[in-house]
């Protein structure tokens, strides 16, 4: 009886050593954009990855992309202002989730209209797996399907879904129109884009009060100093 157990404890001491690196949470390279920045915040926001952590300091751009850190966790919280691992249940500005798997991701925030009508932070990420170089896209972080006509091909855009343009296939500027599905008599984005070389970017839509915003943001190379 004793040797069974002891063989069942050494087993399961085994499978747990195997299975420890599947269980923990995974190494990400966390890059961070805002659509805007809290009042007072002079464009800083304080974050970790884990509740065990103390936060970080990071500096917002509306621009572009920060360089990435490394974090290890499933979920990223930003608190406005510094919180210590000791700290009890503190209440984050916004929380966000990592994908399951490692890689680099990419966050973005911006503060929208909770249900009580209420500013409410917000945020969305999204993986470097599925945003290449020398590409545009077109992320839907609003409430409503809309739509895409992009030089008269139609393109649905759905509720939290994107739309990728890569330079190899679209060279040349090309007229874009973006309507809600609900209605396609008037757009709410009318423009003309050229996708950039050597670059990422971004154009995010987001509703702002009853109107749907679209902002765009760019992730270089290498970013330029103080970006």
């Amino acid at each position: 009886m004793k040797s069974e157990l002891s063989f069942l404890l050494r087993l399961l001491g085994l499978l747990l050593t195997l299975s420890g690196p599947a269980l923990g949470a995974s190494s990400h390279r966390v890059s961070v954009a805002a659509l805007s920045v809290p009042d007072g915040s002079d464009g800083k926001l304080h974050w970790r990855a884990a509740a065990d952590q103390d936060t970080q300091e990071i500096q917002l751009s509306t621009r572009y992309f920060s360089s990435p850190v490394k974090m290890k966790g499933a979920v990223v919280q930003f608190f406005d202002q510094p919180v210590s691992a000791k700290a009890e249940d503190p209440v984050p500005l916004v929380s966000a989730r990592l994908p399951s798997e490692a890689g680099t991701v990419y966050l973005v925030l911006w503060s929208g209209q909770g249900e009580d009508g209420k500013p409410k932070w917000r945020a969305r990420s999204f993986a470097a797996a599925d945003w290449s170089m020398h590409s545009l896209k077109v992320l839907n972080g609003s409430t409503e399907a809309l739509g895409i006509v992009a030089d008269e091909r139609r393109i649905p855009l759905p509720r939290g879904k994107a739309a990728d343009f890569h330079a190899r296939t679209w060279k040349e500027p090309f007229e874009v129109k973006i309507y809600r599905q609900s209605s396609r008599k008037r757009p709410v984005f009318s423009s003309k884009w050229r996708v950039g070389q050597g670059r990422r970017e971004l154009c995010f839509l987001y509703d702002k009060g009853k109107k749907i915003s679209i902002r765009s943001l760019i992730d270089l190379a290498e970013p330029p100093p103080g970006s």
